[in-house]
């Protein structure tokens, strides 16, 4: 069914012929709308007043997405909802907009708390305590206050069997509260109620003994986690606490006593021999790459280790202690392959950083190897060996990765002649290669042929009509406020430009120079595209250079919208798996109703094929690896940006997150969390998490190939079943879907 003309803002008597639309639908088109203007506004307003639980919890979730504080009244009152569900959208809600704006922040603490006082249900419970810990406090007093309020609400929990569940929600609250103490320069010592209360939860939930339930060992080790952050980023983990998490049942707890061992100024060998030995990859790695430069004879015995992530680590540390000697030499007598270049190329660095002399002419051979990423490597290690030659060379090679390494290497080296190299990297489409050639050009004076080439570059990528060219363009903007004396008259144009956030940036740069302007300089945004049934894309154009797919015609947009709740329906189950080298595979089950956009675009993307041959760019033991992208870096991605759509979904180990640049610029690339990372909660889309043996995505290594990646659909009985659907229809509101014409 098409939209009702009332969300279109046409007459009364079309509204009138208007068919019903699902309610659901209609939610997650308000959603991706932010819910702006009127017509999304009485659908929000429609369902919350007569709306099922379902439907409810929909368009909560939307008001706070917004996170205006115009939505803080509704999201308050849904507080008190019947419905658990309801609640505990409601709790996010309320801390998404509180958060945002600081007029809100005492009125969300105020309805948070009064709430918490009286919820019996522990799931609620731990929303609430969650939410209140991610509001914005505006002191380290403050935050040690509402540390008092979790404390409470713990401790009323503590004799429940559900005791658990809600001492998670209280570890995730109390851990934001202690990146909030950090980011007001607080410490542990000026917050001592938040220190109490993290210690408490380590000591409550201790490692189990013989016989607990495998449920609750999994609740307790989240626990340990969270606490064990929280005291770490307070800089309160006392040395008894250390030695007890270095000896921990998990080794997401033990690594993290690594990490607390590291600041440390002094550490001793046997301080950290159990971490360097520790049966977990993600132990030993961090022992190594924190420890190793500190501790290099540990890192010599572990560029043999077992595991290829630590004995790369190792390479690094022996570089970064200036004694990469036999290691490195018993690689780089070696000749790397597309399958076998990692220990070569991380080798040839650390050599770099030991001998610069001695590794001159091993720079110079790896410099034209046939493998792209030990090029790469190549003008990484040519700018510490002062190469200019060598990096001459790599910045006209024929991959954009090599020539954006050596340009970086160029201009960190501080070498001569480096302008020429960056004007000509102004000729690529590759916004990674653009960005890095504008901050080449910064202080290089107003030189005309410098300030055509900025000029015709930001004009062929505006041509392309990319929302994701954002980040070079803002880069080519900048660089002609700074280089070109009739700026104004250049920039002017981009003041009506597709991108409202590039609009902004002219605005504010021209209005710093005192350039006289209207009072709305606003920007005329694309119009957004649906991605067509099941996430299959509309009328999709032909592939382009560093996208899945481009509009054919001059402002047309490919942007996703939401696909309809069918279309959710259909998606979900779905899982897709992507098959590496040996048969080896990843499956990831999506999930279509709290992201639905993205799984839509994930999806798609999926069954174009667009996912064969793509690569995982960036690895980060310890943190995530991220691919996708079709030029294997980290600004190459889709056309267009996405919505973000976050959700009370934790990035724990095993889920998948969607790369951003910002609020809202979904870019079409994936990331896997190796560790559960908190912090990205709320800031980053879960798109869907690993089934089955996560081990695979330890593995996984810099440039690893993706052979093919295959979407697998549920049959209908395995889908959740849904409650009967509800339409919303024009001048009517929420009542029964009619029974003729399916949509």
């Amino acid at each position: 069914m098409v939209l009702a003309h009332v969300w279109l803002g046409t007459t009364a008597l079309a509204q009138a012929q208007a068919p019903a639309i699902d309610v659901r639908t209609a939610i997650l088109q308000a959603d991706d709308a932010r819910i702006t203007s009127a017509a999304p506004r009485a659908v929000i307003d429609t369902v919350l007043a007569s709306g099922t639980a379902e439907a409810q919890v929909m368009a909560v979730r939307a008001i706070g997405r917004t996170r205006r504080a115009e939505f803080l009244g509704p999201a308050v009152r849904a507080l008190d909802n019947q419905s658990i569900d309801v609640r505990r959208e409601a709790a996010f809600a309320v801390a998404h907009i509180g958060s945002a704006d600081g007029s809100t922040h005492a009125a969300a603490l105020d309805a948070l708390r009064q709430r918490l006082t009286r919820e019996t249900d522990p799931f609620v419970t731990a929303s609430l305590a969650e939410s209140i810990g991610r509001l914005s406090f505006p002191s380290v007093a403050s935050v040690d206050a509402a540390a008092g309020v979790l404390a409470g609400a713990w401790a009323r929990a503590n004799a429940s069997p559900a005791r658990a569940v809600v001492s998670v929600g209280v570890a995730r609250g109390t851990e934001a509260m202690a990146r909030r103490v950090r980011t007001l320069a607080g410490t542990g010592s000026d917050s001592p109620g938040l220190v109490a209360l993290l210690e408490s939860l380590l000591d409550r939930h201790a490692p189990p003994t013989p016989g607990t339930v495998a449920l609750q060992d999994v609740l307790d080790r989240r626990v340990r986690r969270l606490a064990t952050t929280g005291l770490m980023t307070l800089r309160s983990l006392s040395a008894p606490r250390r030695v007890a998490a270095a000896g921990d049942a998990d080794a997401q707890v033990r690594r993290l006593a690594v990490i607390d061992l590291s600041s440390r100024p002094e550490v001793s060998d046997a301080d950290a021999a159990d971490a360097f030995s520790d049966e977990s990859m993600l132990v030993r790695h961090a022992a190594v790459s924190r420890l190793g430069s500190r501790l290099p004879t540990r890192a010599e015995v572990a560029v043999s280790d077992r595991h290829v992530s630590v004995r790369l680590a190792a390479l690094d540390a022996l570089g970064e202690a200036h004694a990469c000697r036999s290691a490195c030499e018993t690689r780089l007598v070696t000749t790397p392959t597309g399958a076998n270049w990692h220990e070569y190329a991380h080798a040839l660095v650390a050599a770099a950083r030991t001998d610069a002399a001695a590794a001159r002419p091993l720079v110079a051979r790896a410099a034209s190897s046939d493998v792209w990423q030990v090029r790469m490597y190549a003008g990484r290690a040519a700018g510490t060996t002062l190469q200019a030659d060598v990096l001459g060379a790599l910045s006209a090679d024929t991959d954009v990765n090599v020539r954006h390494a050596a340009l970086a290497a160029w201009r960190e080296a501080k070498l001569p002649n480096l302008t020429a190299a960056a004007l000509d990297a102004l000729g690529s489409d590759d916004g990674q290669l653009v960005i890095e050639a504008a901050n080449a050009l910064r202080g290089t004076g107003a030189d005309r042929g410098t300030v055509t080439a900025l000029r015709a570059a930001l004009a062929r990528l505006t041509a392309q009509k990319r929302e994701t060219s954002r980040d070079p363009r803002v880069a080519l903007i900048e660089r002609i406020d700074e280089l070109d004396a009739e700026r104004a008259t250049t920039l002017r144009p981009y003041l009506s430009d597709f991108d409202p956030f590039i609009a902004e940036r002219v605005t504010a740069l021209l209005r710093t120079r005192g350039v006289g302007l209207p009072d709305d300089s606003p920007g005329s945004p694309l119009a957004r595209r649906s991605l067509g049934a099941g996430g299959s894309p509309a009328n999709a154009g032909p592939r382009s250079e560093n996208g899945p797919y481009r509009s054919t015609s001059a402002g047309a947009a490919d942007s996703p919208i939401p696909p309809t709740w069918n279309d959710v329906t259909r998606l979900q189950g779905t899982t897709v798996t992507l098959t590496f080298s040996g048969n080896r595979t990843l499956t990831f089950r999506l999930y279509a109703e709290l992201a639905p956009t993205a799984v839509a675009r994930f999806v798609a993307q999926v069954n174009r094929g667009e996912w064969n041959g793509r690569t995982f760019h960036r690895v980060e033991p310890g943190f995530v690896v991220q691919g996708g992208s079709p030029a294997a870096n980290e600004y190459a991605g889709a056309a267009d940006f996405a919505r973000d759509e976050f959700s009370s979904l934790s990035h724990v180990r095993g889920t998948i997150g969607i790369s951003t640049r910002g609020p809202d610029t979904g870019d079409g690339q994936i990331f896997i969390n190796l560790v559960d990372n908190a912090r990205l909660d709320f800031a980053y889309t879960v798109l869907g998490s690993l089934t089955g043996d996560s081990g695979l995505i330890d593995d996984i290594v810099e440039g690893e190939a993706i052979e093919s990646a295959t979407v697998v659909r549920p049959v209908a009985a395995d889908r959740r079943t849904s409650p009967a659907a509800t339409c919303l229809a024009p001048g009517v509101g929420v009542g029964p879907c009619p029974t003729h014409g399916a949509p």
